[in-house]
């Protein structure tokens, strides 16, 4: 534990010297993040609306943290291959003592951290503007947001595996969050779309991710309801986190049987 605790420091600094060492970039990505949450008031100010039963700001503004977040999950995985591809590393970091599961859980430690870290600055940004937070909700909120991220992860995993055999992944994760942006609640509920767009939202995470989330930071429920309502997540992340392991293990087999490891 203590090992593995040693080694996520190690990707996490690593990546954050990366990431600060851009200091224009790291800077416009916070001021984004600032004028996206003030975009999002001003537009709910013209709604008016009390969408699912909540303010229209903060309705909003719980669908784009956690919209935030499974994008960050989604593409993490494949850039983090993409990147090792083009450096020739990936060859080295397959043949090193980390089992291949743990170096691709590693690899996502910084950005899973900087879009969780930017989810607080939305709802922060977003209290300054008057939303009200429910802070008995909190921990489950927090587990909600866990459990996401794993089953967002997953399908970022998936899209891993695809660019270690192909060379690209980037199909999956573009179709997935644009599929989660239209069709999972993040701006608009759910019950508002056609029945037949509804049935294709159940198949999505990101609808029972919101549906355990609002009532958590919104409404205070307990954390009995939280969990009840977000058992569909993670029955996904229980089965899909698997499952997008061995895809990757199995990735990493063939593209070493036929030696492409280093091409990019």
């Amino acid at each position: 534990m203590i090992a593995w605790a040693l080694q996520l420091r190690a990707f996490v600094l690593r990546d954050f010297v990366t990431d600060v060492s851009y200091r224009v970039s790291f800077a416009i990505s916070v001021l984004d993040a600032l004028a996206g949450v003030g975009a999002y008031y001003m537009l709910s100010t013209m709604i008016g609306a009390r969408p699912g039963g909540y303010d229209a700001f903060a309705f909003i503004l719980t669908g784009l943290v956690m919209n935030s977040a499974m994008s960050a999950a989604l593409v993490c995985h494949s850039q983090a291959i993409r990147a090792s591809q083009q450096s020739g590393t990936l060859p080295l970091l397959a043949a090193s003592p980390l089992r291949s599961r743990r170096l691709l859980t590693l690899s996502a430690g910084y950005p899973l951290l900087r879009a969780s870290l930017e989810g607080a600055l939305y709802l922060c940004a977003g209290v300054w503007l008057g939303v009200t937070l429910r802070g008995a909700g909190l921990a489950g909120a927090l587990l909600v947001f866990a459990v996401s991220l794993g089953a967002f992860s997953a399908i970022g995993m998936l899209s891993a595996a695809c660019t270690v055999v192909w060379k690209r992944g980037d199909p999956i994760p573009w179709l997935f969050e644009a599929a989660s942006w239209l069709l999972g609640g993040v701006f608009f509920p759910v019950e508002l779309l056609p029945a037949p767009l509804q049935a294709i939202s159940r198949l999505l995470p990101i609808t029972y991710a919101l549906d355990a989330i609002r009532p958590a930071l919104l409404s205070a429920a307990g954390i009995g309801e939280i969990l009840n309502g977000a058992l569909p997540l993670v029955a996904f992340a229980a089965l899909a986190l698997p499952l997008a392991f061995v895809a990757f293990d199995r990735a990493l087999a063939r593209a070493r049987a036929e030696g492409t490891l280093r091409q990019f």
